[in-house]
């Protein structure tokens, strides 16, 4: 599915976007199995994040939480046998996931994400880590696409705390320092992205007309042991393995770690709610 050259250019960027890896109409089934999950009358309201921002009168939602634990087509899709061989090229073969989500950024009023590394919220005792995503929509320019800095990946680890508490945000000086390095993912419904899990990432508010919807779920080498955390049972700490064998004994690297405590246990766009710098603005849309 990806070459040597792909590969290279993952290790160097820390992004990759690899097209027409699901079907037309595998793109359908995904939108239909969405429909189904966020009716009201399917009763999976506890599964569903709705927007709260200005201006979301409708309240449409913004994120399906675990839609792997409720639909077998998003069981299936997480592996899927071509996604599977893409990331043992780029993680290695034993690798595992996490819980992962659908963000919708609905047309008009989906919220934006301010930038921060992935690896802030989960420290692991080496960073062999990504996360995959299926494009359920056309991502393009204008429907806010995922944004990332490429390279950023074997940088620092930059503080993610405001007034001595985890906020989840990067100071905003310290992107627009580096904004014009700034590549945004884009591709066709049906394509995948993968970035590290150290990568500077965002993404703005959706205010085009269009939906953009992403399947996302973290991957994780086996031997990757999480170094801070809140899960309460093993199968909630090391997640499913999905390719591979399992390891007990963790690969430690000397790679930049900051602890994200005290953490609010809250949504990330409630807990970036809290950060008062701001680089992405948020416009409330006509009512």
């Amino acid at each position: 599915m990806i070459g040597p050259e792909a590969v290279a250019a993952y290790e160097r960027d820390g992004y990759l976007i690899v097209e027409s890896v699901f079907t037309p109409a595998e793109v359908d089934a995904f939108r239909a199995a969405i429909a189904k999950i966020t009716d009201p009358e399917a009763g999976l309201g506890d599964y569903l994040e709705a927007e709260r921002g200005p201006g979301a009168a409708a309240a449409p939602v913004r994120r399906i939480k675990n839609p792997a634990g409720i639909h077998k087509i998003f069981a299936g899709a997480i592996r899927d046998e071509r996604l599977l061989r893409i990331m043992a090229r780029l993680i290695g073969p034993d690798f595992r996931t996490l819980k992962g989500k659908i963000n919708m950024k609905p047309a008009r009023v989906g919220a934006p994400v301010e930038w921060h590394q992935d690896w802030a919220f989960y420290p692991h005792t080496n960073d062999s880590m990504l996360t995959a995503s299926i494009f359920i929509d056309d991502i393009t320019e204008e429907n806010a696409p995922l944004m990332v800095i490429p390279g950023s990946h074997k940088g620092p680890t930059h503080t993610h705390h405001e007034d001595g508490r985890f906020v989840g945000v990067i100071d905003p000086e310290v992107i627009r320092r580096q904004e014009a390095s700034i590549v945004s993912m884009t591709g066709p419904a049906g394509s995948c992205s993968f970035h590290h899990v150290r990568i500077v990432r965002g993404s703005p508010q959706n205010r085009s007309p269009v939906d953009r919807r992403m399947l996302v779920f973290p991957i994780v080498a086996c031997d990757a042991w999480p170094l801070a955390g809140f899960q309460r049972t093993l199968e909630a700490v090391y997640g499913e393995v999905i390719s591979g064998q399992s390891s007990i004994t963790p690969r430690l690297e000397n790679i930049p770690v900051r602890i994200p405590y005290p953490m609010k246990m809250v949504s990330l766009f409630e807990l970036q709610d809290d950060s008062k710098a701001k680089y992405f603005e948020y416009v409330a849309p006509d009512a």
